[in-house]
């Protein structure tokens, strides 16, 4: 039996092995984004491996996406990815955001 971590390794590179919205491609900084909410009760049901197993098995099925923890965190903060492109963007050229991620999520 694989161990949990060649499982997560696996499963990483099966998806791609970087985040699915930036370069990011540190395992230890990537997450599986449950696309429909239901991570909790998928790892409580399954448990670690079988969740891996699952997480492997749904590849392509649009059920997980693999993200590094900043954009899994943005995703989970309810700022869409081309709204926090946007603010990043403007930061980068010395400009105030237009509005406040806080304000986003409401």
């Amino acid at each position: 039996m694989r161990s949990k971590q060649e499982l997560r390794l696996t499963a990483i590179e099966v998806y791609g092995g970087k985040c699915n919205r930036c370069p990011a491609a540190l395992p230890a900084c990537l997450d599986f984004h449950h696309v429909h909410g239901v991570g909790s009760y998928f790892r409580g049901a399954f448990g670690p491996k079988r969740h891996l197993l699952d997480v492997i098995k749904r590849v392509n099925t649009g059920v997980y996406e693999l993200l590094c923890a900043n954009c899994h965190r943005i995703e989970h903060a309810g700022i869409p990815w081309w709204e926090y492109r946007r603010m990043a963007l403007e930061n980068l050229e010395g400009n105030p955001p237009a509005i406040s991620p806080l304000e986003v999520k409401g």
